[in-house]
């Protein structure tokens, strides 16, 4: 605040409401950072922190989920399930994926964009409840 004071005070037409939108667009980036939760892959948690060892029905809807996964990449067009594996599983950036596969990288957010919204359909029996 004090350097926009300092350098383009002239340019304010209200400096009270801007002012007053400063903080609150600082509260509000505040309240994001604070509610945003560490996420840690299930593979660097301790055996004691896993949460589906906990479960004892665990391993049935791991390979129930497994199986609806493999069906739902299945139903993808080729070149969708390739975006979404080379991206996922082998962890190519978007720009390799199109060098590899011939297409924009425009086309790769496009695959994986439609790769997303055809998972979170075709697996929202699975989430938990």
């Amino acid at each position: 605040m004090l350097r926009t004071l300092e350098n383009e005070a002239g340019t304010l037409v209200n400096t009270r409401a801007y002012l007053h939108r400063s903080v609150h667009n600082r509260l509000v980036d505040g309240y994001r950072r604070a509610t945003v939760l560490d996420v840690v892959p299930l593979h660097e948690l301790d055996e004691a922190e896993h949460p589906l060892l906990t479960d004892p029905d665990a391993q049935a809807r791991t390979t129930e989920l497994l199986a609806a996964l493999k069906v739902a990449l299945g139903a993808l067009p080729l070149k969708c399930r390739q975006v979404f594996l080379l991206h996922r599983l082998e962890g190519y950036t978007q720009e390799e994926i199109a060098t590899k596969l011939g297409i924009s990288v425009s086309m790769v957010e496009k695959y994986m964009i439609r790769v997303s919204r055809h998972l979170r359909k075709e697996l929202q029996n699975h989430a938990p409840h």
